[in-house]
């Protein structure tokens, strides 16, 4: 059943200085616009044709089109300094504000003598007509009193009504707002010289249409439940990086993410009860887009009494739940299930189920005393369906009930914002070739391979000689000649490849001084100390060196 409220606008006889408490002083009406956005048809010339209709205006005032193109303004007003967003046909016909939008659902705007046929009140400047069916808003539409005289300026107010400012104010009404208690709003019960909308009247507006605060409303807002100002959106889809399972678009998801979900940010005051008993099942089946493990589930459900069992299970043939859990677990009332309505609660499994990309299951809740399931005031749910039961066995279609479904993804995407379906990985560092900066994972960047060494970023050793091409750069030998290859502590003092007598011999005489060695030999005699079996070269060729090697040539320690 569709509900009309009327809001008023008196007239304020003598411009007044405004003045602000600082306080939160806004007020909503109970009824909303679920996607956050209004579309009103304004034609002013069909709606008040020249003649005894027409709006009332001063002498030498503006023309129809003129207070026309004021109306659209104000709404572009509200879309410029609020998170509410209206949209406009102008010149394509109009529905009576007064009307039923069962026959009637144009929201619009028109003068008229009379408010939907009574009087309007000595001082009443214009009415909001607003439609609602339970808390969502259907139609909305201004009625400008037309025994007042109307005019478009911009100084303070003279005592003649302004149009715009009047228009300003009826919108506001329009999208939810009531009377404001701070005079400094445009949504002061009388008219003053506020123009636009104040701190309080764009405070009130992100109550009903900014829930995660990032300045972007519900119409525009491609997360709405996640703050994401920039609203960035890497693959296009409509859906925001910030809460989006698979950011690039690839196919592969980038983390555990609401796979599906229906009605959680339009929830109503309704609920369907189900106890022990009598209708001890409620379930909503949904589709599984991706594999991996559903560890939790969001439902509007409290119990004022009793405990709640849920369980993921299969479809049967006919497309309800058949009985068989992948997970199961009972929640206590007033620890795991609120007493009282709280929205929508997160429920974990101790223990996931595994689910498989492609399939349909249901979410089953199963009442041990006396639970509610609230519903939603979206449209129904065309991916699933609501049933009910008083056994779990035998199952009758209900309502779509509001839910959302959590999938930790069995493949977690190696590159979330760059698509790569492949999810190739060659140096297996978990960082997918297609965002990785090194991907041979050679300790040089594929630009710095291309472009300054000249190796190749696909080949960790470039020439093949085991040395990769971030340890010869770092030696300082060349990365692209097998026969240039570092030089390193091993013991191999002549550096013949072999770590024998002649490395012992070479090495006493070292220490004798009848040999100056070169500083290749000291670099590969320096192994000691020796830290967890690998050498730990202090840059000094010592007797503590010479005698590691010797234990390596007589097979006492390997390295």
């Amino acid at each position: 059943m569709n509900k009309r409220t009327q809001s008023v606008l008196t007239l304020l006889l003598y411009g007044s200085v405004l003045s602000s408490s600082g306080a939160a002083a806004y007020q909503l009406s109970s009824s909303f616009w679920q996607d956050g956005q209004a579309h009103v048809y304004v034609d002013l010339a069909a709606s008040n044709p020249a003649g005894a209709n027409q709006p009332n205006i001063v002498s030498g005032g503006p023309s129809t089109a003129a207070l026309q193109n004021a109306y659209l303004q104000a709404m572009t007003t509200w879309n410029n300094n609020s998170t509410f967003y209206y949209t406009a046909t102008s010149n394509s016909g109009y529905d009576d504000p007064c009307e039923n939008p069962s026959t009637a659902p144009l929201s619009s705007v028109v003068f008229a003598d009379t408010s939907c046929g009574g009087a309007f009140g000595g001082t009443t400047l214009a009415v909001q007509q607003t439609w609602s069916s339970g808390s969502s808003s259907v139609k909305t539409g201004t009625v400008f009193n037309n025994t007042k005289q109307w005019d478009l300026y911009t100084g303070n107010w003279t005592g003649i009504a302004e149009f715009k400012r009047v228009a300003v104010h009826e919108l506001g009404h329009g999208l939810g707002l009531n009377h404001s208690s701070d005079s400094a709003a445009i949504m002061w019960p009388t008219a003053g010289n506020t123009k636009l909308p104040q701190a309080d009247d764009v405070a009130g507006a992100a109550v009903r249409y900014d829930s995660d605060s990032d300045d972007v409303g519900l119409a525009l807002d491609n997360c709405p439940d996640d703050a994401n100002t920039s609203q960035s959106d890497v693959d296009s889809d409509g859906i925001g990086d910030a809460c989006d399972a698979d950011i690039d678009g690839d196919g592969v998801y980038n983390s555990a993410g609401v796979d599906a979900s229906f009605g959680l940010d339009s929830l109503g005051n309704s609920y369907y009860s189900f106890a022990s008993g009598s209708n001890a099942f409620r379930a909503m089946s949904f589709p599984v887009t991706f594999s991996g493990s559903l560890a939790t589930v969001s439902l509007p459900i409290s119990c004022p009494a009793g405990n709640l069992v849920l369980s993921i299970q299969a479809l049967d043939g006919s497309g309800r739940p058949n009985g068989s859990n992948l997970a199961s677990q009972q929640f206590a009332s007033g620890s795991g299930v609120p007493t009282s309505y709280q929205g929508a609660v997160d429920f974990d499994f101790d223990t996931p189920a595994s689910v498989l990309a492609g399939s349909n299951l249901a979410v089953v809740a199963q009442s041990l005393g006396s639970c509610r399931w609230f519903i939603s005031t979206a449209s129904n749910y065309v991916d699933g369906a609501g049933f009910f039961s008083s056994n779990g066995s035998s199952w009758g279609n209900t309502v779509d009930f509001p839910f959302g479904i959590t999938i930790g993804p069995s493949v977690i995407d190696n590159c979330p914002s760059v698509s790569n379906a492949s999810q190739a990985d060659l140096d297996t560092d978990i960082i997918g070739d297609a965002c990785d900066s090194d991907i041979d994972g050679d300790d040089l960047s594929n630009d710095d391979e291309l472009n300054i060494h000249m190796t190749d970023p696909l080949d960790a050793d470039s020439d093949d000689d085991t040395f990769t091409d971030g340890e010869e750069v770092a030696a300082g030998s060349d990365p692209n000649n097998a026969q240039s290859v570092p030089t390193i502590a091993d013991g191999d003092i002549n550096g013949d490849a072999v770590v024998d007598v002649a490395d012992i011999l070479l090495g006493q005489n070292i220490l004798l001084g009848t040999v100056t060695p070169s500083a290749a030999q000291i670099q590969r005699g320096d192994v000691a100390p020796l830290v967890g079996g690998v050498p730990a070269s202090d840059g000094v060729f010592g007797a503590g060196d010479l005698l590691i090697i010797q234990q390596k040539v007589n097979q006492q320690i390997t390295f």
